[in-house]
């Protein structure tokens, strides 16, 4: 579940719980911040990350999408 400026949030089928964290940096644009965070989450899921991992690459990604100013630079 994205939230915005408090990161996302991971529920599992087993009633785990995940909170993606948030990164501190200048906004230029939030248009894309989401497809970011699912696109780097998923991946690292595929590539063997751990989920904790994966949430951290997805927030990451998050980051580095809002602080450039068009997505196809930021991804």
């Amino acid at each position: 579940m994205k939230r915005g400026s408090e990161g996302f949030k991971v529920f599992l089928h087993d009633g785990k719980r995940y909170r993606g964290k948030t990164y501190p940096v200048e906004v230029r644009k939030t248009f894309g911040a989401g497809d970011a965070v699912a696109s780097a989450f998923i991946a690292s899921l595929i590539a063997g990350k751990t989920m904790e991992e994966a949430i951290d690459y997805g927030s990451i990604s998050a980051a580095i999408s809002i602080s450039l100013t068009d997505c196809s630079e930021s991804l």
